[in-house]
């Protein structure tokens, strides 16, 4: 038995148990080799064979950090860029890197 492997060709059952560069795309339900760049790894462990479906099941690449669900994500007018909640100060609704310098001199100072 084989199976049709996007960028690839038809491949064993044993292949896509062993190989490392075969995955499984969660979006358009195909296996793909991702030996041409294009494949996506988000940071929750799941495989897009490229951003196309990667965007279409909901993530987004933040700058840096790879790339995360949408509802894990701010986005920062203040620098135009996404950000992981991790990055985000809800008190200015702005990116940590882009919270202002005055109030960061006041919450050195408190301390």
């Amino acid at each position: 038995d084989s199976i049709y492997v996007r960028n690839y060709g038809r491949v064993c059952d044993n292949a896509l148990s062993y190989g490392d560069n075969f995955h499984y795309c969660e979006e358009c339900n195909e296996y793909f080799y991702d030996g041409n760049g294009d494949a996506i790894h988000t940071e929750d462990g799941t495989w897009f064979c490229d951003e196309d479906c990667a965007e279409s099941a909901g993530y987004r690449y933040v700058e840096s950090d790879g790339w995360y669900k949408r509802d894990e994500l701010y986005y920062c007018e203040e620098c135009d860029e996404w950000v992981h909640t991790d990055d985000w100060d809800s008190e200015h609704e702005c990116c940590v890197n882009c919270v202002p310098e005055e109030d960061e001199e006041d919450e050195r100072e408190a301390v």
